[in-house]
Order: structure tokens, then sequence, then C-alpha cells
């Protein structure tokens, strides 16, 4: 769409709607979470100096996907189309990732997508077990079952059995195989029958032999190999052996040399695990280790990731997940912190521990020195601008790793049972709760002055268990209780009347801040046998509820749906281990971009006015601060790369603005006057569906005589995007 076809209309009036409301669109966009897990496959990337993480499983629930670790952060890479890997090869030859999934179906992955392959020749039933063997540049795959061995290599087109003469090795049912770079052999270790020291096999292409030694490790299964970067031993570390009856995790690293095994001493070492990963990582010198479960204290897994480098452990990174609950329900409460953009997450254990997510991956936070006790409620404080914890044992804010009390003067309101806590963007509201067995309907605020018990005109009825939530954009807090909805203005309550999700219960809540909308999700339907869980949406527009009809939306009941990062909704994961966003199809955005330069009256900056949007049929308004009296233009362009084929940001020096950089392309301007060092811009966007998508960028330009030569100074930049809600 060219410029000339969404040029605005300037409105010198408020924010005005044209025509009749558009239909909401909303959809669901699953979020992938790096769960801990076992029985997963891991390879270093050569290529990108990468770690990749394929498969695996936590309990019952599989994990066909890709995780990928920079050596910073993890990130999700392209699933397979089908099938869960829990074997991977890495041929250096081709330069592609292996796998062999179930129907016989051969994975190959070259960073970008995955290319299934049917294979016609059916393979033997077994266990799979999949190295690369650089010397016949070949993918080997070993099927080993209880009567037999098969070994058959992969060249990238087409599978070739090998023929194989004399005794085969035992069942590898819980073993691993590797390659043995000194003489070529694919090595099969098994620990079969159970019960029986850890075996070493070795075949030459044609045949098996048994490696005899003098010391074995006990029977281990489910352990894991890679090559010790400084030796070049054979590694086995951890797994499980039966004692008496029990399955008994280890974390003992063994090295064999080809012809003996030795123990290595390892004072600091992984947990206790088994149903592991480990990957050579020849271009570092290490070897890396992800993951596992363990049966020590219950079924637990593992997501922390480990480097061997030849003489001690180290820890590199802890894929840190959300806590679920024995239910496996996302249990803590959640908080969006907008000044760091992370959603807070707490507590889900006694310890007091924190999580943030910060819409890609999470971060544990241990709790040290006074730590909240329950009941509790967590929140935003809009004054502080900090996320909130209101305890049984005192008020606490959140630095961004740690809580720190806060002395609150008397009196105090009683933390209780099933009450609820939200911010009108001047205060902090609490509200009713149990006392013993009974519901109340205190009102309690607090402010930069401490607690103070409300005593309104207008008084909901008591509750407990209801939801209540911030409506920043209005300055409001919405409570919901069974049957009614209720606002708070810093005064008084305001009955809204009843809610249309009659019977439901046990739903999330949250403010969607990309549409100005209260959302409730999911819940139980109590008037229906069983109470069954429901995927309903519903949307508060600040006067009334309306139904949203949104394909896909989860089925959840006791969840939590609170806001992030981009401005949507992030639905807490729980049983299946899933997470979502909620938000529009067609979301409007702006953000700001580069800097300014300095003014008589400081920093000039340019910003969207609060919870304000460019979204069709609305005005979206901008303010600048930080400017003298005079005239203001707010620049209007289409594109922040380059300037009449000059590359942005262009400095603007040669016209006499030392440190000022131009941002955008210029396509039209809109004046204003600033008055107290403030300036408005406001800009109608045309109810036209072709608009949807379109960025726009805004710097702002104002005239200040004292500045520099030019007589002027220059704002950040805006970045826009057109939706609608």
């Amino acid at each position: 769409m060219s410029p000339n076809a969404i040029r605005f209309a300037i409105l010198a009036s408020g924010p005005l709607f044209l025509g009749a409301a558009l239909t909401a669109q909303s959809q669901w966009i699953p979020t992938p979470v790096m769960w801990p897990r076992s029985f997963h496959a891991m390879a270093v990337d050569p290529v990108t100096s990468t770690t990749h993480v394929f498969g695996g499983a936590q309990a019952n629930t599989n994990f066909g996907e890709v995780w990928t670790f920079d050596g910073t952060a993890w990130s999700h890479a392209t699933p397979p189309p089908t099938g869960t890997p829990h074997e991977i090869a890495y041929d250096s030859v081709r330069d592609r990732f292996v796998a062999v999934l179930a129907g016989n179906l051969v994975a190959e992955w070259d960073r970008v997508q995955w290319t299934i392959t049917p294979q016609p020749n059916s393979f033997s039933s077994g266990r799979y077990l999949l190295a690369f063997d650089p010397v016949r540049q070949r993918t080997t795959l070993v099927i080993s079952s209880f009567n037999s061995t098969e070994v058959h290599d992969w060249n990238g087109t087409s599978w070739t059995q090998r023929s194989m003469t004399g005794t085969t090795p035992p069942w590898n049912v819980n073993g691993r195989i590797a390659h043995d770079p000194a003489t070529g052999a694919i090595l099969s270790l098994t620990a079969f029958p159970p019960g029986t020291p850890l075996q070493v096999w070795s075949c030459n292409g044609t045949s098996w032999q048994r490696i005899v030694t003098p010391v074995s490790p006990p029977p281990l299964e489910w352990f894991s190999t890679a090559r010790d970067p400084l030796s070049g031993e054979l590694l086995a570390f951890a797994g499980y052996e039966s004692v008496n009856g029990f399955a008994v995790t280890r974390n003992d690293l063994w090295a064999f040399d080809g012809t003996n095994w030795r123990l290595v001493p390892t004072p600091i070492a992984p947990s206790t695990r088994y149903a592991h990963a480990m990957a050579d990582d020849p271009v570092n010198g290490r070897v890396l280790m992800y993951g596992g479960g363990s049966f020590a204290g219950g079924a637990i897994w593992f997501g922390d990731l480990w480097s061997w480098n030849g003489s001690a452990w180290s820890q590199l990174a802890e894929a840190a997940a959300p806590k679920l609950g024995d239910q496996e329900a996302f249990t803590a409460q959640a908080v969006f912190d907008r000044p760091r953009g992370e959603i807070l997450a707490f507590p889900f254990d006694p310890q007091g521990t924190a999580q943030t997510f910060d819409g890609a991956s999470w971060t544990t936070h241990a709790c040290s020195g006074t730590c909240p006790t329950p009941p509790m409620y967590l929140g935003f404080d809009e004054v502080f601008e900090l996320p909130v914890v209101v305890a049984a044992n005192g008020d606490f804010l959140w630095s961004g790793s740690g809580w720190i009390p806060m002395t609150s003067p008397t009196p105090r309101p009683t933390v209780r049972q099933n009450s609820a806590l939200a911010s009108n963007g001047g205060q902090l509201v609490l509200f009713g709760g149990l006392s013993g067995a009974s519901p109340t309907n205190q009102t309690w605020t607090f402010d930069i002055n401490g607690w103070a018990q409300q005593f309104p005109s207008n008084v909901p009825p008591p509750s407990a268990g209801h939801h209540m939530v911030s409506m920043p954009s209005r300055g409001e807090v919405v409570l919901v209780t069974h049957n009614r909805t209720w606002t708070w203005d810093g005064s008084d309550w305001t009955d809204r009347g009843p809610v249309p999700f009659t019977a439901i219960e046990d739903y999330a809540l949250s403010y969607l801040p990309e549409r100005d909308r209260v959302v409730m999700h999911g819940g139980r339907n109590y008037s229906q046998i069983g109470a069954p869980r429901v995927s309903s949406v519903f949307e508060w527009n600040g006067t009334s509820w309306q139904s949203v009809t949104v394909a896909g939306s989860p089925v959840r009941a006791d969840h939590r749906l609170v806001e992030g990062p981009e401005q949507q909704l992030y639905l807490m994961p729980d049983n299946p281990l899933a997470m979502y966003r909620y938000g529009s199809v067609a979301a409007s955005a702006s953000e700001a971009y580069g800097t300014g330069c300095l003014g008589t009256a400081g920093l000039p900056q340019l910003a969207a006015k609060a919870w304000q949007r460019p979204r069709l049929a609305e005005t979206f308004t901008v303010e600048g601060t930080g400017m003298p009296p005079g005239f203001a233009l707010a620049i209007l362009g289409f594109r922040d790369d380059q300037w009449a084929g000059q590359p942005l940001p262009l400095s603007l020096a040669s016209v006499g603005m030392p440190g000022c950089s131009a941002l955008l392309e210029p396509f039209d301007v809109l004046g204003a006057l600033p008055v107290g060092g403030r300036a408005t811009w406001s800009l109608f966007v045309p109810n036209d569906p072709a608009m949807l998508g379109v960025d726009f960028y805004l710097q702002g330009l104002v005239l200040d005589a004292p500045a520099n030569a030019f007589g002027a100074t220059v704002t950040n930049g805006l970045r826009n995007r057109v939706g609608k809600r």
C-alpha cells in the first residue's frame, strides 16, 4: 500500500470512533516452554557452535520439539512434523541431524526444516540406537532385541543392512552405542540380563566381539555416553541400577580406555539421574550433559545443562520451566512487572521461590532473608512501579531478584484466605476473603500513606474466592463475584450488573492492554453434571461483558491468565504442560527506538499516550516531553531504514545539529504548541481493513534556538503498527 493511500486525518478532538464497532478478532497462540525432561537426544552443532536438544518426555507427556542453546539462553527451534526423536546423530559429511521415528520414518533436520523419508523396508522391532560412523561416512542404526542385533547404514537416501556372523551381543534394552574413533568400531554397552555388570561389545563391520574388562561399572541402565575431551576415553555417566528391587539413580562417571574401566573422582557433579543426554563438543573441548529424571524423593525431572572439561563438572545453565503442583497445575499467583517486561510468578513451593518469564524463558529466584508467608496476594503497585506481595507477615516489594520487606504502619488488614488484590493506579485494593468459615466484604487500600480501611457508600456483598483485576487505562479495579461485576474508582464501589457466565467458576481473569479489555477465560460449569471444564472467553470493555468466540481456545480451570510481554495475555501452563498467548489477530503496537538530543529543556522524548495504540477507527495520541516553549513538529514516515537512499539513522551534524539523528524518512508533519514542556499530536486511523498491519514511524522536531546552530533538537522515534480490537 502506498503512503498516499494511508494518509492520516488530523483531529483536534479526543478519541473518536467512526461507524459501528468492529467485531473483535482474537486468537490463542501456543507458546513453547522448555520443560525439564528425560529420554531426549542432544547434539552439539559444530557449524553454529550451538547445542540442540531433541524430543524427550516428562511423565506421560512427550515433547516433539527442538530447543537450541546459544551459550546464554535457550530458544525454540523448528519441531519435527511428526514423532518424538529420542535418538539423534549428526552427519558431519552431509551436515544433517538424523533421527529415526516410529513407522520406519527417517527424519533429517538442516537447522531450518525437517525432511521425512518413509522407508520401503520394514525394520525389525526392538531398541533403535543411532551413531554416526565417520569411517564409513554413514549414520549407523543398531536395532537390538531379545533375540537379535541388526546393524543398518544410512547414506542419506537408503538403508543397507550389514551382514553379520558369529555371536551377537545381548539385548541392549536400556544401554547405549558409541563409535570408537581409534578402531572404527561400533560399541554396544549393555547390562543384560538385568543385574549383570555393564558389558562392552565391539562391531568391526562383520561380527561382534565382547571386550572383557578387569573392572566393570555396576549394572547401569539408561546412562549416557560421550568422549572425554582430554583423554579420548569413552565416558559413561549416571543411570540407575536395581537394588533390592528398587531403581536407584546414580551420578558416577566411568571412563573406558578401550581395554578397562575406571571410576573418575568428581567432587562436584550433577544430581543423580537417568535417561539424560550427553554430547561431544569438540569445538570448545568439552562434553555437555542435559536433563534426565530421578527417583530420589519421588519422580522428578531436570532441566540443567552441565559441562565436563576432562577434569571437572561445571553447570552452564538451568532451563527453568514453571513449577507445577502435585496435580500438574500452575498454582502460583502471577503478575506482570511492566518496567522489567517480565511476568513474576510466586509462590510455587514452601521455600518461597519465585520465577520470572520474559516471554521466551523462565528464571528461578530462590528466596533469602525474610520471605513472605501465606496467605499472600500478589499485585502490581502503580505508584512504586513494582510488584508487591501482601502476606500474613507483612508487605514486600519485588526488586527483580528478591523480596524487600516494607515497614507498614498500623492498622493493617488481616490477610485472609480467598481474598483478592489489585491496583486502580494510585492505590492497592484488598477486598473480601474468609474470616474463619464466613466471607467478609471489607475494603482496604494501600498507598504512600500506608493501609486504610475504607467504608464506601456502596459495598459488594461478602465474598470469597472472587476475582479482581486492575484496569489501569480507566483508573479502576474490576471485581467479579460469582454473579455480579463491580468497579472501584478510589473511593466507592459501583455495581455494574450481572455477569453473563452464570454457573461458571474457577476461571481466570486478567487485563489485556493491547485491546484495553478485561478478559475472562475458562473455568468449570457447575450447572452440568461433573462440573466440566470449559473454554469460553468473555471480555469487559469498561461498561459491559461480551462473549468472544475464539477458535482453539484451551479448556482450562483453576488456572492463571496474566498480562505479559508485547501487551498480550499469557495462559500459565498446566496439564497437559501447555502454555498459550492471547491477543488480537491484528495486534497494534507502539514502541520507542533510537534516542533524541539534548535541548535547553532537557532531553525531548516521544511516547504513545498511556494505554493507547494505533487501531482502525480510533484516534492515536502521542505525547512529547522535555520541550521548551515555542513550536514542535511530529514527523511521520513509512521507512526507518533509509532516507533518499541514505541509511538511517542519519547524523544531522552537517546541518548544525551535532549529536542529533534522523530516525525516519519524512512523509508528513503535524504541528503543536508545547505547554508546560509537553506537546500532543492526535492521528486518526481510518476504518479501512487494508490498513491492518501497516507500519509507520514518528519522530519529534523541537524548535530550540539556543540548543545548536540550526536551532532545533529531535526526539527518539516511535515504531507503530496499525491493528484493531
